[in-house]
């Protein structure tokens, strides 16, 4: 079994992409793709990162996972995101990388 590392990136805290607002419990994880075809979990983490400054939406996750496997951390587990609208009070979100139009995880991805 690959065993991955997760690199810890944080965003800056903003009203759009990582409020700082803490998480007191969770009760479940949220796992869905990016809806941003063959990016990576890097691109993705920055498009969060720009929220703060152009306002277009509010998004973010706890983790992103790569095509490759390797785990980018965006928000602290002490803190909510903004990936699950009713839910983010109690959930921890990642967010998967995809290759193409099918929108299936690789491998690596499942695995870590």
């Amino acid at each position: 079994m690959n065993h991955y590392t997760v690199t810890q990136n944080y965003l800056t805290k903003n009203a759009y992409s990582r409020p700082g607002i803490a998480l007191r419990k969770v009760n479940g994880v949220v796992v869905h793709y990016t809806a941003n075809k063959n990016s990576t979990a890097k691109e993705n983490r920055d498009y969060f990162e720009s929220l703060a400054t152009n306002h277009k939406t509010h998004a973010s996750s706890h983790f992103i996972i790569d095509s490759d496997g390797s785990i980018l951390q965006c928000i602290p587990l002490t803190e909510i995101s903004y990936a699950s609208n009713s839910t983010n009070v109690d959930t921890i979100a990642i967010e998967c990388c995809y290759e193409d139009d099918s929108g299936k995880f690789t491998r690596a991805t499942y695995t870590s």
